[in-house]
């Protein structure tokens, strides 16, 4: 179980900040499509799916060690007696509440999965049994002409109608397979069959099916954040204008009025089918099923094309601010999120926690008590590190070299400690414990063998 909750953890925190750099850019498509192309979006709508799959903060963590501390030692959760904090964390360990929310995550990914394994079995069940290769008239000629001028190997594509299909789509990751509705195959023109192949032909050239099943994992993992849900809708759309786009780069405005006109034919034909579509492909002619979607593009399709450098450059830059800012607040949130979410977190009660030897000062520079028999080995001690007297009772002091004076008297040894604290590259530090005496009246100090060392990272002096 713990493994999973590693895991979900994880994908929780890159839910967090794939959130902030797909808000960003969302707010910000509408302004970028004006200035750039259908095109330019698909590719920055795939590095926005990026912020969902690579964890930067975990690279941020190998460079303070955060991820070994959070791996190898429970996250320590202080709370104050009688607050909502404590009612909180005690309601958490008495139902195990981290255990039973990683396992929720992985039961809905679960059902996730087998909805779309169903769904996907029924399709090609019914495809199978409901579809046969074209073999004649316009639709192969127009095949072969397309697959011949595209440069497509014709053998390697399959051409297929379908009666359990209700739109033309492109499916298959290896080996493809263009299914048109039989209801289409004597309803469209030759012009009009030519159009609507090219744009599938288009799909199969740009690989298209392998990005939706990405995208298909990324909604599993993601499954209880609707926002990922939606980029994957703005994808498909992109995806189809980005098709559109690349077919009418040199049409002229005859055969853009002509492709508009395919279009809403292809629409008319299919609202009039009674059955709808039990599966939805990477790749089809017509997607949008709202108003705003059909108006974005049939713009698109008559929209002259003007690439701003200007444009793109403030949408990479954009994209690359909100990835470090939301790598920011996944980084600043992985504590809290492993404090609530983690089942491996240690909670104490502050009066507790704090009088448990008063942490033993927590420092290294608590005394050390010793016998006479430390005495009898003397140690010097070096010049590269810093050094303290710490006394029984607490009372500390810098220390510093006796000078050699002697006077007539009597000494009177107090027993003391002498630490050296010596500060490492990688933020630790070392505090060595040495036995000492120490003269009350004259001050001379004895130094003894080393008692303890003590080793803290990061250093807390």
């Amino acid at each position: 179980m713990m493994i999973i909750n590693r895991i979900f953890i994880t994908v929780f925190l890159l839910s967090i900040a794939g959130t902030i750099v797909g808000s960003t850019f969302l707010a910000m498509q509408s302004f970028l499509y004006k200035h750039t192309s259908a095109e330019f979006m698909v590719k920055i709508n795939k590095i926005v799916f990026f912020a969902f799959v690579i964890p930067f903060f975990y690279i941020w963590g190998l460079v303070d060690r955060t991820n070994e501390y959070l791996t190898q030692n429970d996250v320590l959760v202080i709370v104050e007696q009688g607050t909502l904090k404590k009612a909180v964390y005690s309601l958490k360990e008495t139902i195990g509440f981290a255990d039973k929310i990683s396992l929720f995550w992985l039961v809905g990914l679960g059902i996730y999965l087998l909805i779309y394994v169903v769904n996907y079995a029924v399709f090609v069940n019914r495809i199978r049994k409901q579809t046969w290769e074209i073999e004649t008239g316009i639709w192969r000629e127009q095949f072969h002409t397309l697959c011949w001028s595209n440069g497509l190997q014709e053998e390697r594509i399959r051409l297929a109608a379908s009666s359990g299909q209700q739109q033309v789509c492109t499916v298959g990751v290896f080996h493809k397979t263009i299914l048109v509705p039989e209801y289409l195959l004597e309803k469209l023109n030759e012009s009009e069959t030519g159009i609507i192949l090219r744009h599938e032909l288009t799909h199969v050239r740009k690989n298209d099916v392998p990005l939706k099943i990405g995208m298909f994992m990324l909604c599993s993992l993601n499954w209880f954040n609707p926002l990922v849900y939606y980029l994957n809708e703005v994808l498909a759309e992109w995806i189809e204008l980005s098709c559109d786009e690349e077919m009418l780069a040199f049409a002229d405005s005859s055969y853009k009025h002509e492709y508009v006109n395919a279009l809403i034919k292809v629409m008319e034909e299919q609202r009039e089918q009674d059955e709808l579509s039990g599966h939805k492909s990477a790749a089809y002619f017509q997607d949008g099923k709202s108003l705003k979607c059909i108006k974005r593009r049939l713009n698109g399709i008559m929209k002259k094309k003007n690439v701003k450098k200007a444009a793109q450059v403030l949408a990479l830059s954009s994209i690359c601010c909100a990835t470090v800012c939301g790598t920011a607040l996944a980084r600043d949130l992985e504590y809290p999120v492993n404090e609530i979410l983690s089942n491996h977190a240690a909670v104490f009660e502050e009066e507790t926690f704090f009088m448990a030897d008063k942490l033993e000062d927590n420092t290294g520079y608590n005394f050390v008590s010793f016998n006479s028999d430390a005495m009898e080995t003397v140690s010097v001690l070096s010049d590269d590190a810093e050094y303290e007297v710490v006394y029984e009772d607490g009372t500390r002091k810098a220390f510093a070299e006796q000078a050699d004076q002697e006077r007539a008297h009597t000494h009177k040894y107090v027993d003391t400690n002498v630490k050296k604290h010596v500060k490492k590259s990688d933020g630790s530090c070392v505090v060595t414990t040495y036995a000492a005496t120490e003269c009350t009246v004259c001050g001379k100090m004895t130094i003894g063998k080393m008692l303890s060392t003590d080793t803290f990272n990061p250093c807390r002096h």
